[in-house]
């Protein structure tokens, strides 16, 4: 069938449905936006070359046992090496199967992998907001740079309250990533929202499939989270948008969620938008 679209419509074509689009006139442009589903081959190649990075360096094939092979078979491959090959690759894909901690692991990096080259770290402006992820803000943003203090050395808020957020941010390095929180918890007009690394992807597994703790992974890595941090990774996965005003109340519960923000800014998994 045919369908013409006006300006800003979008249409939703399932998987294996073949199609053509066209512009209509010379001021007209259209994108195609496929999203990808890993194959089952894929998937496998990806299981088993995690699987393999759990097996020790000296955990070898050994043909102890099996005897020379006669002249006339020189060069054969007997059923009994086949065998041995087979048990080997068995027992271990068995117990990374059953080991559901590592299966989690596993699909929290698969599903996040990057599927093209990650973004250069740079400053841009970005619908009339400044975001950064590699620190360097244009000099008539800055502003008086504030004195140099070490991360270690600053304390969670928790549930301090705007006041004690406000005076924190006395001697942190102006849009550091703990100036950052810290401005977040005091509810600073200057950081409007988080936004997400272009390309990257965060996802969670929840507590209720781990049995355990929910597991942070981003872009095909896993992520340490604290156990009080946790409870609150859906605000991180939710979208690529993470509003300030949306962020503060799980900041101020959780200290070990604090340090995991200011770890994905330093890392560049995060970047900032500031209100000008």
């Amino acid at each position: 069938f045919a369908r013409e679209l006006a300006p800003g419509d979008g249409l939703y074509l399932p998987p294996r449905f073949a199609h053509h689009g066209v512009s209509t006139h010379m001021g007209c442009l259209t994108y195609s936006v496929g999203f990808r589903a890993p194959s089952r081959s894929e998937l496998l190649e990806s299981f088993a070359a995690h699987a393999a990075r759990r097996l020790a360096e000296d955990d070898r094939y050994t043909d102890a046992g099996i005897g020379p092979c006669a002249t006339a078979e020189a060069g054969a491959i007997d059923a009994a090496a086949v065998e041995r090959l087979r048990s080997l690759v068995r027992v271990a894909l068995d117990a990374a199967l059953e080991d559901d901690a590592f299966v989690e692991q596993w699909a929290g990096c698969a599903l996040t992998a990057p599927k093209r080259p990650a973004a250069a770290a740079s400053t841009v402006l970005h619908g009339g907001r400044w975001h950064a992820a590699d620190g360097e803000w244009p000099a008539d943003l800055l502003g008086n740079q504030m004195d140099e203090r070490d991360d270690g050395e600053l304390d969670g808020i928790g549930g301090g309250g705007i006041d004690s957020a406000a005076n924190a941010l006395d001697g942190l390095d102006h849009l550091s990533p703990p100036y950052i929180v810290q401005a977040i918890l005091g509810a600073s007009a200057e950081i409007g929202c988080l936004r997400r690394a272009e390309g990257s992807v965060f996802a969670f597994v929840q507590a209720e499939t781990s049995g355990g703790a929910n597991r942070l992974f981003v872009d095909g890595e896993e992520v340490p989270v604290g156990s009080d941090a946790a409870q609150h990774l859906q605000v991180l996965c939710a979208g690529g948008l993470i509003s300030a005003a949306e962020l503060r109340g799980p900041l101020r519960d959780s200290v070990e969620l604090q340090r995991l923000v200011e770890r994905l800014l330093r890392e560049d998994f995060l970047w900032v938008d500031l209100e000008i």
